[in-house]
C-alpha cells in the first residue's frame, strides 16, 4: 500500500520519481545510510537532504482505544516538504517555570511537530545564559514560577534581535507574584494576567451547559485562515495598556480572536451559578492576538492566547477519549501560529484526525 501511494505521487507530479528496490539492488543505499538487514523502509531524498522513514513511522495509536491509525500519507508528505525545503525552522519550549512543557501535558502538540516540516527542541535559560541562535520561535507556557534574571535577559535580548514568542497563558486561579514574567509582557504592552475566567452567555459561542467552555470568535488573518472555530477551556483575558502607549512602545496589535459582548469574567471561584453575578466584568474579552514590536529595524512577533489547557493533552471529561488539542481546530490553530512565526507557508497540510471508535 505504501508503494502504491508513492506512485501517485509520481502521477500527480513527474519531478517526483518513485524506484522500489533491494539492497541487493543497490548496495550504495545499504551503505550510505546504514540499512540493517533484514529492515524496509522509505528513504526520501532531494539534493544532499534526506529523510529516512520506517514501517513504523506510517502508523500511530490513539491511546485511549487502542486503535492504529494511519499516517502514510502525512509522512510522505512532509518528508517531501523536508527535505525541498530551504530552511527548516526549529522551535524551542523554555523549561523550568511551567507545569505544561514539551514532554510534559503537551506531547499531542510534540508528535503534531514532528510530523511537519520542524524541528523543535527545549531549552533551560539558566543552562544556556542565551536562546540559542538557531531558534525560529520561542514557546513559552503558562509561567506558574517567576523567571530568574538571568532568563528574563535572554528573552529580552532574543526579543530586542527580532526574535519571536508563541505564548500561552491559562487562567489564574490565584494572585502570583511574576514581575519578571510582568517585565516580558510589558514589553509588548500586555498588562499581567488577573486571576479569574471568562464565561460566555450566548448558547452559540459555548458548550451546552458549560460556559466556561467558549467557542471564540475567530477573526480572519494569514494565521486563522484555516481555523473556523476553537474551544477553549477556562480562559482568561488579555489586557492591553491604551493605543497611545502601545505608539511609544512602537507595538502593533492584531485582534485575532475574542468573546461575545455578553461574556462576564468571574474571579469568585465559590460561586457555583451559572448565570452572571452582580459586578462581575461583562464584555468582549480578547483571547488571542498578534503583536509586532519594532526594536530598531527589526521586528518581534508575539502570538498570544489567554488559554494553555486546549492543546494539551487533557480531556474535557475524565469520560472523553479525546485530548483538548484533538477538538475542533484546536491543532491547527497552534500548528498554523508556529508555521507563521517561523515564516512557513503552509502551501501543503496534512493533518491525520484523530476519530473515536464505536463498539
Amino acid at each position: 500500500s505504501v508503494i502504491d501511494l508513492a506512485k501517485q505521487y509520481h502521477n500527480a507530479n513527474n519531478k517526483i520519481n518513485v524506484e522500489t528496490v533491494t539492497s541487493t539492488d543497490r548496495p550504495d543505499l545499504v551503505k550510505k545510510y546504514g540499512i540493517e538487514e533484514g529492515s524496509s523502509g522509505v528513504i526520501v531524498e532531494s539534493g544532499e537532504k534526506s529523510k529516512i522513514l520506517s514501517q513504523a513511522d506510517f502508523y500511530t495509536y490513539d491511546p485511549a482505544t487502542y486503535e492504529q491509525i494511519d499516517i502514510t500519507e502525512e509522512k510522505l508528505t512532509n518528508a517531501i516538504l523536508y527535505v525541498v525545503a530551504d530552511k527548516v525552522p526549529t522551535i524551542y519550549f523554555l523549561e523550568g517555570y511551567s507545569d505544561f512543557s514539551a514532554d510534559q501535558n503537551m506531547t499531542y502538540l510534540t508528535t503534531y511537530l514532528a510530523n511537519e516540516v520542524t524541528e523543535y527542541d527545549t531549552v533551560n535559560l539558566l543552562t544556556t545564559g542565551k536562546v540559542p541562535d538557531n531558534c525560529d520561535t520561542l514557546v513559552i507556557t503558562s509561567p506558574t514560577k517567576d523567571f530568574d534574571d538571568i532568563a528574563t535577559k535572554a528573552i529580552t535580548d532574543y526579543i530586542n534581535d527580532g526574535g519571536n514568542l508563541l505564548w500561552f497563558n491559562m487562567l489564574v486561579a490565584e494572585k502570583q507574584d511574576l514581575p519578571n514574567v510582568n517585565k516580558i509582557l510589558a514589553l509588548y504592552g500586555i498588562k499581567p494576567f488577573e486571576v479569574g475566567l471568562i464565561c460566555e452567555t450566548d448558547a452559540s459561542r459555548m458548550m451546552t451547559d458549560m460556559p466556561s467552555v467558549i467557542i471564540p470568535q475567530v477573526n480572519y488573518s494569514t494565521i486563522t485562515k484555516n481555523v473556523p472555530a476553537v474551544l477553549m477551556v477556562n480562559a482568561t483575558k488579555i489586557n492591553f495598556v491604551s493605543d497611545e502607549e502601545l505608539e511609544k512602545l512602537n507595538v502593533t496589535k492584531t485582534d485575532l480572536m475574542q468573546t461575545t459582548e455578553g461574556a462576564y469574567f468571574r474571579t469568585d471561584f465559590t460561586i457555583t451559578s451559572d448565570a452572571k453575578q452582580k459586578g462581575e466584568e461583562e464584555g468582549s474579552f480578547i483571547v488571542g492576538a498578534e503583536v509586532d514590536k519594532t526594536v530598531g529595524e527589526k521586528t518581534s512577533k508575539l502570538l498570544i492566547y489567554g488559554e494553555n489547557v486546549f492543546i494539551s493533552d487533557y480531556s474535557l471529561t475524565q469520560s472523553s477519549q479525546y485530548p483538548l488539542i484533538a477538538y475542533s481546530y484546536n491543532k491547527d490553530l497552534a500548528m498554523d501560529s508556529i508555521a507563521y512565526l517561523v515564516d512557513r507557508e503552509e502551501d501543503i497540510t496534512i493533518r491525520k484526525d484523530t476519530d473515536t471508535t464505536n463498539y
